[in-house]
């Protein structure tokens, strides 16, 4: 069960849904009715020079944090602490937040509606405390109001119930505080432990990591024309981060290298900066939208499906692959800017 995204990965066979910023270079795809794009912008692209400029730092800060705050990881973990804490105490006399659905019966009622569609056996639902909202797979619990939606056919409703909400009073009062911290270690634990075999496996990816980046700086240094200094500096910050290195985080740390005026001899940039002039600011973002190519004229065409946006039409003409990610290039479009 999740409702996780692909950032910054072009699909394989199509555009579908994917968009992109035309600042950072993130790509976004498979939303659902619920996503607010600006939301998940932030989410995944925090750095994003435009979205400092739109907000401000300190502002930009705060929506991160909001977001933060409703991840499903960042509530189980406040759930288990809350369990950890409450243990050995009353925990009975916690009031439910849907009385009305105490019944077991009342909730199985609730699945009996056109618009429930899912995978899960409704009196597994009920029997797990959960009754349906009357959107697509979405129930909740009718004692602690946690909610689930993207069921699996592999998934248990109790398990999932005891995982994400482990101090629900009527999970413990119906699996044990014994079943709910059994699920919880086996969800911290879920990551395999290191062994020989591991490590080797290990090594190897750095290798393949460290060849992945010499193909990177051929494109970035070779093909973009940035300095080898900048890329070095990209490269570290990008690690630093804790993350692989791909095509477009190195390119949108250097887009935020240049909108913060900082040199490719400092490992970071100063992210509370604050442009008093607009008129400098806006042509700062209009650099960031020059060909890689002449470095003369705006960058307006879009290469599909990788969606790429970094060449005027003169310098695109004749190109069969992407020179960003090296797809091939199945059609381009020319875009105009206002």
């Amino acid at each position: 069960m999740g409702n996780g995204k692909d950032a910054s990965i072009p699909p394989k066979e199509g555009p579908g849904d994917l968009v992109r910023c035309f600042c950072c270079g993130i790509g976004l795809k498979d939303f659902n009715e619920t996503d607010d794009p600006m939301e998940e912008h932030i989410k995944y692209a925090s750095k994003c020079a435009y979205l400092e400029t739109l907000f401000g730092a300190e502002e930009l800060k705060r929506r991160l944090e909001v977001i933060r705050s409703v991840e499903p990881e960042n509530i189980r973990q406040k759930q288990y602490m809350e369990f950890k804490s409450n243990q050995g105490n009353d925990f009975t006399t916690k009031p439910y937040r849907h009385p009305e659905m105490s019944s077991s019966e009342k909730r199985l009622v609730t699945f009996r509606n056109p618009n429930f569609h899912c995978v899960i056996l409704p009196q597994r639902m009920a029997d797990a405390g959960l009754f349906f909202t009357g959107e697509s797979d979405l129930v909740r619990c009718f004692a602690c109001d946690g909610g689930f939606r993207n069921w699996e056919v592999h998934d248990d409703p109790w398990r999932e119930h005891c995982r994400w909400f482990p101090s629900c009073r009527f999970a413990r009062e119906v699996k044990g505080d014994a079943f709910i911290e059994k699920v919880q270690k086996q969800t911290i634990g879920a990551g395999p432990r290191a062994t020989n075999t591991d490590e080797v496996s290990m090594h190897q990816n750095d290798l393949m990591i460290d060849s992945g980046i010499e193909r990177l700086r051929v494109t970035i240094v070779n093909d973009m024309g940035f300095s080898d200094d900048t890329f070095n500096t990209a490269i570290r910050q990008v690690k630093k981060n804790g993350t692989i290195p791909s095509i477009d985080d190195v390119i949108a740390f250097i887009e935020n290298m240049q909108l913060q005026g900082t040199d490719s001899d400092g490992d970071t940039f100063n992210e509370d900066r604050v442009h008093d002039d607009p008129c400098t600011e806006n042509q700062r973002l209009k650099n960031l939208l020059m060909c890689m190519r002449c470095k003369s004229k705006d960058a307006n065409v879009l290469f599909l499906p990788c969606a790429h946006h970094w060449m005027c039409t003169d310098c695109s003409r004749g190109i069969e692959t992407c020179p960003v990610c090296q797809q091939t290039i199945q059609t381009s479009v020319q875009t105009f800017i206002s």
